[in-house]
């Protein structure tokens, strides 16, 4: 994604406003986010688009000697639709903490409620990070600093904001 499909965005948000269907969903924010938005976050959007509710781990490292002290490393995306397998999109630490900044998704470590995250392919993924380069790197990295590697579970997901922030501006 790039600066012209960024564009687009806009060009949807602004026919959106005078779209008497669809104009009493737009909010005076959805111009700041799509003016602050780069072209990873609108890629990030069309992910969870795509899903609707997505799997994040979170990479923390420990203080091993004080267990309730920990750094996250990473956000990851993993995708349970892999039986057995891990699936990373990548690190989206930042276009998570953005969005959720102006109310487009809410993020979470907690599966209160949310029956899709806690499936056996969901944990499935979750676990199998341990297995792969990302994790063993982690651990290379800050095990000698004294610190333990943890696996925190989570979830990204569309609030009704959001939800109407891509009806308003994401070209179809």
């Amino acid at each position: 994604m790039d600066n012209e499909q960024l564009r687009r965005w806009f060009a949807k948000l602004l026919s959106s406003t005078v779209d008497n269907r669809v104009n009493k969903t737009v909010s005076p924010l959805f111009p700041t986010v799509l003016s602050n938005m780069s072209p990873t976050d609108a890629k990030f959007l069309y992910l969870l688009k795509s899903k609707n509710t997505i799997p994040v781990l979170i990479l923390a490292a420990n203080v091993k000697n004080n267990p309730g002290q920990s750094v996250p490393i990473t956000h990851e995306i993993v995708d349970e639709s892999y039986p057995r397998n891990t699936h990373i999109y990548g690190d989206f630490g930042s276009q998570i903490d953005f969005l959720s900044s102006f109310g487009i998704i809410e993020s979470s470590t907690s599966f209160l409620g949310n029956t899709s995250l806690v499936s056996a392919a969901a944990k499935a993924s979750y676990n199998s990070i341990k297995s792969t380069n990302l994790f063993k790197h982690a651990e290379s990295k800050y095990a000698p600093e004294g610190y333990n590697i943890t696996v925190v579970e989570g979830y990204a997901k569309l609030t009704s904001l959001g939800e109407s922030f891509i009806d308003v501006a994401m070209p179809k």
